[in-house]
């Protein structure tokens, strides 16, 4: 009786909890039946959009048009799809590697179907009905783990070192600057190179002294107009996002709560961070990676904090590590206000 009833009890079936979009990422055939010798209902091409009902052992059950029937799992795409958008200019190509034929070009801002990844450097997407590979460095995809690189205090002579690396790794960050660094010319140069090269700029402060800036809401804003000025200037940014000399808590001595509502009243956004590497005490390469890394795998949006400061270079040495281990553990690099929501410690 006992081995009866074992017989008797189904296989799990995985069942989808609603019907999703997805798409076939080979030719094959939509079977009447979990069974390659059943009636063939009708082929489905690479590319085609179907409905993922369910899925159980090697079989996946969907809808194509008007009919149900069945195909093997591994001629389907069974992770969630995501939206995304290009964000440099590249090419979708028939093979997820270099080289190779290309379907076509894909200009920034185009629209793609992100379908899952392909290999460590590739995104298999979905764009105008035509399954292909793109360099995941040019894709962006939303919803996915995303690091937020972040850069205090400056431009300084550290600034074009910074640069370097980020250039080599195609990858955005942010500048949160300081007004008095543009005193020096060299520093106007670096500031307008950061724009150019595509990173956010945005407001630290004018002159980072405490005991001036936070002594009443109007020399708060009065500091911060003066930077923003600064900057809109020399760049035509005209910045809305900024960062408290000392993080948001720090700017809670007795006109904090003021200060952050006038703010908001004037439509700015402020961000502290999630992650502190210290940089600023010295430390070195290693000690640096780790203070990074380690913390920021555990979120799934880290906002790193780091300095541009002129005697910094441990921080430079540490960052490409530090990009390609983010990187490899399935994270992608976006600049602090495409965020959409900001940790605030006050």
């Amino acid at each position: 009786a006992l081995i009866l009833l074992i017989a008797l009890v189904p296989m799990p079936v995985q069942a989808a909890s609603s019907p999703r979009t997805t798409t076939v990422c080979r030719n094959t055939a939509l079977y009447q039946s979990k069974n390659v010798k059943s009636k063939t209902l009708r082929t489905i091409h690479r590319g085609d959009t179907v409905k993922l009902i369910s899925q159980s052992g090697s079989w996946a059950k969907l809808q194509v048009g008007k009919q149900t029937g069945y195909a093997k799992k591994d001629n389907v795409y069974l992770n969630p799809i995501r939206s995304g958008q290009v964000r440099m200019e590249t090419m979708l190509k028939k093979q997820g590697k270099s080289g190779g034929a290309n379907y076509q070009r894909m200009k920034v801002g185009k629209k793609v179907k992100v379908l899952g990844n392909h290999g460590r450097d590739w995104l298999t997407v979905w764009v105008d009905g035509k399954v292909g590979y793109a360099l995941r460095k040019k894709v962006h995809v939303n919803g996915a783990k995303t690091v937020y690189l972040t850069f205090d205090d400056g431009p300084s002579s550290l600034t074009p070192s910074i640069l370097k690396v980020l250039r080599q790794k195609n990858v955005k960050a942010s500048f949160f600057v300081v007004g008095t660094q543009l005193n020096s010319s060299s520093n106007r140069t670096y500031l307008k190179q950061i724009h150019r090269d595509g990173h956010e700029i945005a407001l630290h402060s004018e002159t980072h002294n405490y005991s001036k800036i936070y002594a009443s809401t109007s020399a708060y804003m009065n500091d911060l107009t003066k930077v923003r000025n600064r900057v809109r200037s020399l760049t035509g940014v005209s910045s809305k996002m900024v960062r408290f000399p000392g993080g948001s808590n720090n700017a809670n001595r007795g006109h904090g709560a003021a200060i952050r509502k006038e703010l908001r009243r004037q439509g700015y956004q402020y961000a502290d961070w999630t992650v502190d590497t210290e940089d600023w005490r010295g430390r070195s390469a290693s000690a640096l990676y780790s203070a990074a890394v380690t913390p920021a795998k555990k979120q799934a949006m880290p906002i790193i904090l780091m300095h541009d400061m002129g005697k910094n270079h441990s921080m430079v040495n540490a960052l490409p590590r530090i990009i390609d281990a983010l990187y490899n553990a399935g994270y992608q690099f976006d600049t602090i206000s495409n965020r959409g929501s900001w940790p605030h410690f006050a």
